[in-house]
């Protein structure tokens, strides 16, 4: 009998464990169902924020660069009785620093702390960042770019600036590089090159001469470069806008440039960092990715029809509607997935970086016709006047340098 009874009341005990764990198990399952709901409704995209939460002994630690996002977090974590602790991001010492400015000509960011990880952006001298975390003690920094594109970059390629650095570096005077490619040289001789540059690198303005200019570049490096390739920002943010023969002549120079995942500068470009490029020329800093891209600008109706040419049927594109500079989407047409852009130049064509920056026709008429592009085709989106660029930068009014 007493054994029995031993028994019993193990039993109960296991049972009780059990039912315990299965609760906490059930918390945390529905907890996490019910953060993962609130990113869809919230369009949560880790391009743009960081949410990251761990749940230990009934405690959420929640991570964020988004307070907003974070407080929503924590009022789930209540209704299933958990505590919170929410740390925003930068914190402890690299708070003291929660900026930076792009130190070369172009910058890789990376997906993760390594240089063998993916490419995801580049940036370009002069750009400023929103400092996120830093990997332990490694070179390796979490940065939200001037584009708004969450990444990670070496220390090398930036300085990191405090909020009064930062606020001071925006009221200097600067210049711009608006020639595809040039150099910078030691101001002594104006003969070794200290550094390489591309069409939209920022520096500051010392002295402008006839021939040279004087300027600094970001880590207090004194050089020269060519007058004739510089035009002062304030004079580029005043003058720039959308001119159509302008965006087929400068998106010309691209021409048989490499394709390169993530980049979008003149040492390599994939197709949205192309679009991007044209557009960053033009005042327009769009978002980095196609499927962040499309979702920009106002829709542009077009119809795809059968044209009968020596008996063959072929798709082709009726483009009465579009106009230079609209951006044409392509992708899986089944499951609506972007997965590249182009840029409508007229003609029945479009420029875009595909194994190298070429043109490509929608008519079967012409020679560069691609079939399987106008069948893939899933929107055209244009930009130019258009009130729907919530996450479109506008360079003349907000600055990124």
């Amino acid at each position: 009998m007493l054994l029995f009874k031993k028994i019993l009341s193990l039993s109960i005990v296991v049972a009780s464990i059990v039912s315990c764990s299965e609760d906490k198990i059930n918390v945390t399952d529905n907890f996490e169902a019910s953060v993962d709901s609130l990113k869809e409704v919230t369009s949560f995209d880790k391009r743009e924020y960081v949410l990251e939460y761990k749940l230990e002994n009934n405690v959420v630690k929640i991570k964020t660069t988004n307070y907003d996002l974070a407080s929503k977090v924590e009022e789930l974590a209540i209704k299933y009785n958990l505590k919170t602790e929410i740390s925003t991001l930068p914190e402890g010492q690299l708070s003291k620093t929660p900026y930076g400015v792009i130190a070369q000509s172009v910058v890789n960011l990376r997906v993760g702390t390594s240089r063998a990880k993916g490419m995801a952006t580049q940036s370009f001298m002069g750009q400023q960042l929103e400092i996120i975390e830093r990997d332990g003690n490694t070179q390796w920094y979490k940065v939200k770019t001037a584009q708004g594109y969450i990444a990670w970059i070496p220390k090398p390629s930036f300085e990191l600036l405090t909020k009064e650095q930062a606020d001071s570096l925006k009221l200097l005077p600067k210049m711009m590089v608006t020639v595809p490619t040039t150099f910078a040289y030691n101001k002594e001789n104006n003969s070794q090159v200290i550094s390489d540059l591309v069409y939209g690198n920022v520096v500051v303005l010392v002295k402008e001469g006839k021939s040279w200019t004087e300027v600094n570049l970001p880590g207090g490096i004194d050089a020269v470069i060519k007058t004739a390739e510089l035009t002062k920002l304030k004079k580029w943010r005043e003058d720039t806008k959308f001119d159509k023969d302008f965006l087929v002549k400068y998106a010309y120079n691209y021409l048989g440039q490499p394709y390169m995942w993530g980049g979008n500068s003149f040492k390599g470009i994939d197709c949205s960092g192309f679009s991007g490029a044209i557009y960053y020329a033009m005042g327009k800093f769009l978002p980095r990715d196609a499927s962040q891209q499309i979702k920009q600008g106002d829709v542009v109706k077009y119809t795809i029809v059968d044209e009968i040419i020596n008996g063959e049927s072929h798709k082709m594109m009726k483009a009465n509607n579009l106009e230079i500079g609209d951006l044409l989407f392509f992708g899986n047409v089944e499951t609506k997935r972007v997965t590249h852009v182009a840029i409508w130049i007229g003609n029945n064509q479009y420029i875009h970086s595909s194994g190298k920056v070429h043109v490509t026709s929608v008519s079967p008429y012409d020679d560069n016709y691609k079939e399987y592009l106008v069948e893939s085709l899933l929107g055209v989106r244009r930009i130019n006047g258009s009130q729907n660029l919530d996450k479109t930068l506008d360079l003349k009014t907000v600055s990124i340098w």
